[in-house]
C-alpha cells in the first residue's frame, strides 16, 4: 500500500542511514588514513613508536575514546560520524579498544 510501519522506519534510521553515511564518508575516511599515516611518519620513526606513544599506560591497548581524542589532536577535521567510522576501522575485533596488532594491521593496509 506504499506505507511503512514504525518498525521499518526505525530500522531505516538505525541501519539504513548508517550504511549511507559509511558510503558517503568512504573517500573522506581514505583521505583521513593518508593524513594520519603522514602525520605519524613525520612525528615518529616507526608505526610501533607511534603506537607506544599513544599507549601511554603501556596496556597494549588504546580505548576507542582515547584513540578518538588523539586523532582530534592530530588535527583530523572529521565529523563525529566520520570519526566513529575511522576509529571502527582500527577496532577490528569490536572490543572497544585498539590493540597494537590492530593498529599495525590497519596502518599496513593504508
Amino acid at each position: 500500500d506504499g506505507r511503512i510501519s514504525f518498525a521499518e522506519f526505525k530500522d531505516f534510521l538505525e541501519n539504513g542511514l548508517n550504511e549511507y553515511e559509511t558510503q558517503v564518508d568512504n573517500n573522506i575516511i581514505v583521505q583521513a588514513f593518508r593524513n594520519l599515516k603522514r602525520i605519524i611518519e613525520q612525528k615518529w620513526c616507526s608505526m610501533r613508536d607511534a603506537f607506544l606513544a599513544l599507549d601511554s599506560n603501556r596496556s597494549g591497548f588504546v580505548s576507542r575514546d582515547e584513540f578518538t581524542e588523539l586523532l582530534k589532536q592530530f588535527g583530523l577535521n572529521l565529523s563525529p560520524a566520520q570519526m566513529k567510522v575511522l576509529v571502527a576501522q582500527f577496532d577490528v575485533n569490536k572490543d572497544g579498544k585498539v590493540s597494537h596488532q590492530e593498529f599495525m594491521t590497519v596502518m599496513a593496509k593504508h
